[in-house]
């Protein structure tokens, strides 16, 4: 999935990669996705930072399940 801001105009892409649990036992990047998509506006929007840049982000779901966690790493 990919998150493309539409405002402003800069000449260069430059994307970042993120990886959020969206589904599974703990669904907690539904709660930070926004936070990162707030965030990458800001940074568009100004002029003094990443100039001639347009940030972008591509991220995908890490489908996180909290029993696999524990069964590697607790057992």
């Amino acid at each position: 999935m990919t998150i493309r801001p539409t405002s402003g105009f800069k000449g260069r892409n430059l994307t970042i990669g993120g990886i959020f649990p969206m589904s599974g036992s703990w669904a907690g990047g539904q709660g930070c996705l926004p936070a990162v998509q707030m965030a990458l506006e800001d940074v568009n929007k100004r002029s003094d930072l990443l100039t001639d840049y347009m940030l972008h982000m591509d991220y995908n779901d890490s489908q996180v399940c909290a029993r696999w966690f524990i069964y590697k790493n607790c057992i």
